[in-house]
């Protein structure tokens, strides 16, 4: 379990819901490095579109996006509320599973998180407590 692991699962589920503009917004809040590191470690995991879409907007990417670009974990919230309002609980588990502690920490950590999806992070930690 890895942020990696979660940003493969999160970009995987945007995709399969066809919320594409959702994920090139992910992709563009991502570091050059993470979305780098994803393209090696999870190539052939992803479906097809997924790195051919980060391979587009790496090209486009500016300096001036770039130092726009920043953790993972901070990205995850705006994605979750969404979700969370579209009754997508499922798609929120199962990037949260993905997630190791320290990056739950984190998640939790950020600001303007529906409190719904505050409810399903704590019960993915207790679940992954009686593992």
């Amino acid at each position: 379990m890895s942020s990696l692991d979660a940003l493969a699962e999160t970009l995987r589920q945007l995709f399969e819901a066809r919320q594409e503009r959702l994920a090139e917004r992910l992709i563009d809040r991502c570091t050059r490095s993470a979305l780098t590191d994803l393209m090696v470690s999870h190539y052939h995991r992803l479906p097809n579109r997924i790195p051919y879409v980060i391979r587009q907007r790496l090209h486009r990417r500016n300096a001036e996006g770039e130092k726009k670009a920043g953790l993972f974990i901070a990205t995850l919230p705006p994605v979750f509320n969404t979700w969370c309002n579209e009754g997508r609980r499922a798609a929120i588990r199962s990037v949260l599973r993905e997630l190791d502690d320290a990056d739950m920490v984190q998640l939790s950590a950020q600001p303007k998180i529906d409190p719904e999806v505050a409810s399903i992070m704590r019960e993915v930690l207790v679940y992954k407590m009686g593992d």
